[in-house]
């Protein structure tokens, strides 16, 4: 009995042991585990630094973009207003350890300049898999390191009501400029505006220049000079310029003047030119030691739903994502290739080509134009 019962204790014993480190093995597990998902919520930073354009865009950004990245992961953001010079100047300073800004965006001069600087990550379509449904036009400028969003085309602004025959190609425009067909009433893009170099390029390229030879172009600009009201350097001179009658026609963004037209400039239009219009692009970048958790809101910056949100905005402008769907009145805006995104009908300008070279170009500029 004495036997049976000490066995019988013992076994209780044991069981009792067995079971207490069961349970510190059990307790053990489960706060290694909990340990493990707070190490990984750990990893993530309460809120990134992303950046916008002001005004609108802001709105925008922080309506759509934001909102998205917010629903998929709590996590805050916030966006820094200002420019792509401005927004270089941080990541140049912080990138190596800790860096201000985490996802970028600019323009695609802008862009090219943060990827000579090496401060980009390699975009990766697994970590953002919404870039898949980005046509290569929009990436293969970049060499893997951004990709653009959204985007519209320069051409020509104009009163219908005065012009009632625009012309259809870009020397057709420069040649009746030059005879004074449309008076000193023409507004015209300053190198030191954002597409300034571009226009640079395309007036030497259309009058038999080329990137190394810019001296065509520069001639045709200085026989318009006369008839130039300004050459400007921001974006609004233009379309405040048209509404008030102070000019006829303008060098423009097609999204821009569409703008106009919707708040009530009824007797504006715009016009692309042959043979092709000049694209300019937003584009989305990672910078370099940016947290992973980053991905997810680029990947956002390519949801089809979030980037219509966004573009519903801007009437006239395209985003880049082939899932997207435009409404009639929005499409009709559109170029019809940049509706069918197959963009027939635009040109990038060589912009890794061109950034070199656009400080002689200023010079000269600033030499022979003076404006």
């Amino acid at each position: 009995m004495r036997r049976e019962g000490m066995e019988r204790r013992i076994s209780r014993r044991g069981f009792l042991r067995l079971s207490t480190a069961g349970l510190g093995t059990l307790n053990l597990f489960t706060w290694q585990s909990l340990w493990g998902v707070r190490q990984a919520w750990g990893a993530n930073p309460s809120s990134i630094t992303a950046t916008a354009y002001g005004g609108p865009w802001e709105k925008a950004v922080k309506a759509n973009f934001v909102t998205c990245f917010k629903a998929k992961t709590g996590i805050d953001v916030n966006i820094l207003v200002g420019t792509p010079p401005e927004w270089l100047q941080k990541i140049m300073a912080t990138y190596q350890r800790k860096p201000a800004i985490d996802v970028l965006l600019a323009t695609s001069t802008f862009t090219h300049q943060a990827i000579r600087l090496g401060l980009l990550e390699k975009l990766d379509e697994d970590k953002a898999p919404n870039l898949k449904d980005v046509p290569a036009i929009f990436k293969d400028p970049f060499e893997g390191y951004a990709a653009s969003f959204d985007g519209g085309a320069w051409a020509i602004a104009y009163n219908k009501e005065r012009i009632t025959n625009p012309p259809d190609t870009w020397e057709e425009l420069v040649e009746r400029i030059i005879r004074g067909e449309f008076g000193r009433r023409v507004m015209w893009p300053s190198i030191n505006q954002t597409v300034g170099p571009e226009f640079v390029w395309l007036m030497a390229v259309t009058f038999g220049g080329s990137l190394e030879n810019i001296d065509p172009g520069i001639q045709k600009i200085k026989e318009m000079k006369p008839y130039i009201a300004k050459f400007f350097s921001d974006m609004p001179s233009p379309g405040n310029a048209l509404v008030a009658g102070e000019v006829d026609l303008a060098i423009w963004a097609d999204g821009r003047l569409w703008g106009l037209v919707k708040a009530g400039a009824k007797h504006l239009s715009f016009k692309y030119l042959k043979p092709k219009s000049p694209m300019t692009t937003v584009e989305w970048m990672k910078v370099k030691n940016s947290p992973d958790i980053a991905w997810e809101y680029l990947n956002c910056g390519f949801d089809p739903q979030a980037q219509w949100g966004f573009i519903s905005n801007f009437p006239g402008y395209f985003v880049t994502n082939r899932k997207v769907k435009y409404p009639p009145d929005h499409a009709a805006l559109l170029d019809p290739t940049a509706a069918d995104f197959t963009f027939e009908h635009f040109v990038f300008a060589p912009y890794k080509e061109m950034a070199p070279l656009i400080p002689l170009w200023v010079e000269k500029w600033n030499k022979e134009i003076g404006a």
